[in-house]
């Protein structure tokens, strides 16, 4: 029987190199306390960044396989989905959230899957066939196993969705391609 972890959040290793020394992320910076803990501020909002959160997709590969975990469902981190700043900057930390867990997929279709996070302020104008939610939700692979993605109350078939099949609420509809 195959082991499928469905909450496996991913903290971009973009922000991580970004962020390193005094730099920022499209404004979120991180900060590091006495005892080493990792921070992200974002919005003026300081989380705790668990150690895990920096590892890369072979580290994580490493860990399921001692595991024996054979797919993580990689979704980003919850702190950066970023709803409470400026559109310009969630759809930034969106794009390069999606686009590095777009990767991970390509990379390793066999070992992942991908929930992307959707900006709420312009769900509708950025999920177009090609965007990066687009891209990053839809794997061959996964699709193969027959596994959904379902992210922050938005769900969508694995299918290109033009920008006149999602409704307000942000539900993709049941439209035929």
């Amino acid at each position: 029987m195959r082991s499928i972890d469905i909450h496996a959040h991913l903290t971009p290793q973009c922000f991580w190199r970004t962020t390193e020394g005094s730099g920022d992320w499209h404004t979120v910076r991180r900060e590091q306390d006495a005892r080493g803990r990792q921070y992200a501020v974002v919005g003026g909002r300081r989380q705790e960044l668990p150690p895990r959160a920096r590892w890369t997709p072979e580290e994580r590969l490493a860990d399921m396989d001692s595991l024996g975990v054979d797919i993580h469902v990689v979704s980003p981190y919850s702190g950066f989905y970023n709803y409470h700043l400026d559109t310009a900057i969630a759809v930034a930390t969106s794009h390069d959230a999606n686009n590095e867990i777009r990767d991970m997929i390509t990379n390793w279709p066999d070992r992942f899957a991908g929930l992307a996070t959707a900006e709420r302020p312009t769900f509708c104008k950025q999920f177009r066939p090609g965007s990066a939610m687009n891209c990053a939700i839809h794997s061959p692979a996964a699709e193969k196993r027959g596994v959904r993605r379902v992210h922050d109350g938005v769900d969508i078939e694995l299918r290109d969705v033009a920008a006149d099949d999602v409704d307000l609420s942000g539900r993709a509809q049941n439209s035929a391609t």
